[in-house]
């Protein structure tokens, strides 16, 4: 292949990648879902949605969830539960240990899957939607769907609370995932080997 052939090869693939390289989004959710909204709170201060539930021992908690705003999803034991009410603070206590955590997510398709229950008792599914006063939401509450097993028996309905966090808790950030830094080194190192290629050939010249 001549030079001209690679370096229209090398150029198309480096305008493709960044694109190529957007993680999957999907618009449908397997098993039963149950959806709900949270009030977006001041800034400064959080919105708990808290799910109750029963399942049997053993059971491996998984789905899917969607917010359309940055939320982190817990998997609480009601012990969890009531050290995370009792801190305040929306942050994870250190004496907590959740069956699952997935911290600001936004997005469809989001995946879970949690330790499996260990005991007969009350669990928790968590939403905590933190409003930094960096974005607003026009509707003015915040949309969650949520997959899970049939295994899952609801105990109530959803209950919301409101907590302030610190600037020591606040963990939202607008630093880029790995995916896009991936996407941005993998075009400039074929930037680079662009022109590499093009300094080769005018020597050839």
């Amino acid at each position: 292949m001549g030079h001209g052939k690679v370096f229209s090869v090398l150029l198309l693939a480096a305008i493709c990648l960044p694109f190529v390289s957007i993680p999957r989004v999907t618009s449908q959710m397997s098993g039963t879902v149950t959806g709900t909204t949270i009030q977006t709170p001041p800034a400064g201060q959080c919105s708990v949605l808290a799910l109750p539930f029963s399942a049997p021992v053993g059971t491996v908690l998984s789905g899917e969830f969607t917010a359309d705003v940055p939320i982190t999803f817990y998997i609480f034991s009601q012990n969890d539960f009531n050290a995370f009410t009792q801190a305040g603070n929306c942050a994870l206590p250190e004496s907590a240990n959740p069956l699952f955590l997935e911290p600001n997510v936004i997005g469809y398709g989001n995946p879970y899957s949690s330790s499996p229950i260990p005991a007969n008792g009350t669990y928790v599914f968590v939403f905590v939607y933190r409003n930094n006063g960096l974005t607003h939401l026009t509707s003015g509450y915040a949309t969650v769907n949520l997959s899970y097993p049939s295994s899952v028996n609801f105990l109530t309905g959803p209950s919301t609370m409101t907590m302030t966090f610190s600037a020591a808790t606040l963990t939202s950030s607008t630093t880029p995932e790995f995916s896009d830094w991936s996407s941005w080194l993998i075009l400039i190192l074929l930037t680079g080997l662009v022109g590499t290629i093009v300094r080769s050939r005018k020597n050839d010249l």
